[in-house]
């Protein structure tokens, strides 16, 4: 490991920004200091040797909002 930290500029493909976002759980729309600070904390994982696979984040599974949906169909019936 070098002494001293280096500063360099990369480009990066949008595909493995999206990866690195899913991988975060991080919005694709997030700004760019926030998705910046996850590549940089990916990298820095890499580096050291301690990359396991990352594990994508946990979800849920989506609820039903029953009562939403049925004022919305009772709205678009009367409107018609």
């Amino acid at each position: 490991m070098p002494d001293q930290y280096e500063s360099r500029r990369i480009t990066i493909n949008c595909f493995a920004v999206q990866e690195i976002c899913r991988l975060e759980g991080i919005a694709h729309d997030a700004p760019s200091n926030v998705i910046s600070a996850a590549i940089e904390k990916f990298i820095f994982k890499v580096a050291s040797g301690n990359a396991a696979p990352p594990q994508p984040p946990a979800s849920s599974p989506p609820t039903v909002n029953k009562t939403g949906l049925a004022a919305m169909v009772s709205q678009a019936r009367t409107a018609t």
